[in-house]
């Protein structure tokens, strides 16, 4: 798919002291995700899915390099029961 596109993938594997090092040395943009991606699209750097995979998660990362874990921005808590409701709507609905 990159090929069709004319991209080329980058094929470089990182040694986790050097995503460390990285983040580190732009860690005022390592805050969240969406902050990182623009930052790191604007700076030609490496995107949050290369330390996502090195690290299985994001927030695994941010503590590596000793960033607090902040609540997510985009949760919802949802009580048992307007869950069962819900399904029960949909359900007849359907």
């Amino acid at each position: 798919m990159k090929a069709a596109l004319g991209l080329r993938g980058n094929k470089r594997r990182y040694s986790e002291k050097e995503l460390i090092n990285i983040a580190k040395e732009h860690k005022k943009h390592f805050t969240s995700k969406r902050n990182w991606i623009e930052y790191a699209l604007e700076n030609n750097l490496l995107t949050d899915i290369v330390y996502i995979n090195h690290f299985e998660f994001w927030n695994n990362a941010k503590k590596v390099i000793d960033i607090p874990i902040t609540k997510g921005t985009n949760t919802k808590k949802y009580k048992k029961e307007d869950i069962e409701k819900n399904h029960r709507q949909i359900a007849t609905d359907v």
